[in-house]
């Protein structure tokens, strides 16, 4: 039951039996079990939002490049505070490798495409830092609080929470086909990209660029950043409750796992990746979460990874609605530029860029 026990079947719910059909009660099963364990129920009615909305001067910053009119849209996640300002852990620590070469932006090989760019600023809804739970979101909820309850949401859940009211902002611009929507993000915020695609349908596509554990790393392996780095590092990115299973012992005994994180996101496309030197995000962990989601894809009438043999690196599995790619280097989403924007032109249409 404890580190490299065998993950729960996606398939099975409640532990009674294997379904023929994913129902909407039963993602609603595995849904509250993956946000109480890991991120925490998000705190907030939609009373309670339009009532925060009253009361800030815009509760998300985002910025856009527009191309066409109703085009498809990229979302980024993104913080301009500088890494060492966000507390230890967040630059690149030993095992991550280094990054790649400068070259083309995603911002400009979307707009290339004709497709719409913008940028979401994580800080702008809640802070990344234990002291930032009495503000942002989650304080503004809590009444300038700290968390009480072992369940309330962590800060991935709040920055998951503000990517759809930016969907709600989207449906309303009429040069953007909110339809397609696609939200990516890289390392804390990969892990808020999946999320995010999971607890909102309205996502056409996510990128979880090197997620690692909290995001698609299995929770069981014991390999790299593990349960326990997050829980003694970063334990305001996650419910209380995910201080439970510290220790290898206790990490079997979670009813969920990431493959689960990654089902929900199913019918939809979901591309993850990972670096041969970052051993810190642990691309085998996540390979493992992609192919093991895969059932649920199928059952869906979707293909999944199509393989339980991790790849070479440098090759992009992209012939299913679950992506993977595993890039020679370290922690970086360059080297996967290209293949990501291959895979979504599987499923975006837009017309071509102006010249």
């Amino acid at each position: 039951r404890g580190a490299g026990a065998a993950p729960p079947n996606p398939l099975n719910i409640d532990n009674l039996k294997t379904v023929l059909t994913l129902t909407d009660a039963q993602i609603a099963q595995i849904t509250p079990l993956l946000n109480a364990i890991n991120q925490g129920q998000a705190g907030v009615t939609s009373a309670q939002a339009n009532s925060a909305k009253a009361r800030t001067d815009g509760i998300a910053a985002i910025s856009a490049l527009l191309t066409e009119s109703e085009r498809p849209m990229f979302l980024a996640l993104s913080n301009p505070v500088p890494p060492a300002a966000r507390g230890a852990g967040a630059g690149a620590p030993g095992g991550r490798g280094g990054g790649a070469p400068a070259g083309p932006s995603l911002e400009s090989l979307t707009l290339a495409k004709g497709w719409g760019y913008a940028t979401f600023n994580t800080g702008s809804v809640q802070p990344d830092s234990a002291d930032g739970l009495t503000q942002g979101i989650i304080g503004l909820m809590n009444k300038g609080q700290m968390r009480t309850k072992p369940d309330e949401w962590g800060v991935l859940m709040a920055w998951s929470w503000g990517l759809s009211k930016s969907i709600d902002y989207f449906e309303t611009d009429h040069d953007v086909d909110a339809k397609q929507l696609v939200v990516d993000g890289f390392s804390r915020w990969g892990k808020t990209a999946v999320l995010a695609a999971a607890v909102d349908q309205r996502w056409a596509i996510s990128w979880a660029g090197d997620s690692g554990e909290g995001g698609t790393k299995m929770n069981r392996r014991n390999f790299g950043e593990t349960v326990d780095m997050v829980a003694q590092n970063f334990p305001y990115w996650m419910a209380g409750n995910f201080q439970k299973f510290v220790g290898p012992e206790n990490w079997g005994k979670m009813t969920v796992d990431s493959h689960e994180l990654v089902a929900l996101v199913a019918p939809r496309p979901v591309f993850i990746t990972g670096g041969t030197s970052d051993q810190h995000t642990d691309a085998k962990g996540m390979f493992l979460a992609a192919a093991l989601a895969s059932p649920v894809y199928e059952l869906l009438g979707k293909k999944g990874l199509g393989t339980m043999e991790m790849p070479p690196a440098d090759t992009g599995l992209i012939t299913g609605e679950i992506g993977y790619r595993m890039h020679t280097g370290g922690h970086t989403p360059a080297p996967d530029l290209e293949t990501f924007l291959e895979f979504c032109g599987k499923y975006l249409k837009a017309p071509p860029a102006k010249k």
